[in-house]
């Protein structure tokens, strides 16, 4: 490898991509991809577990519910507030 802070070089990437191996598929894996293509060319939705995409009226129903205020903050503070108010004092 160079030198140059341990960066490697396009001809020296080249050479140790050339050593490297294809992936196994996993069984069944073409099959699972035929089938999303297939549903989703039929304009069907796909399972919940596959997505991880939630739909913008979702989102701006989760948004607009309040979420509960921990006063975990305010009691963190408390200490910092006597600490600062104790150096001014000092």
């Amino acid at each position: 490898m160079s030198n140059d802070r341990d960066l490697m070089s396009d001809h020296e990437l080249d050479q140790l991509l050339a050593h490297a191996s294809t992936p196994p598929v996993a069984d069944g894996a073409r099959g699972r991809l035929l089938q999303r293509i297939a549903a989703e060319g039929r304009d069907e939705p796909p399972s919940p577990a596959s997505s991880n995409v939630i739909s913008l009226s979702e989102a701006r129903a989760r948004r607009s519910k309040p979420a509960p205020q921990p006063r975990l903050g305010w009691l963190a503070g408390l200490p910092l507030a006597a600490s600062l108010a104790l150096g001014i004092y000092l």
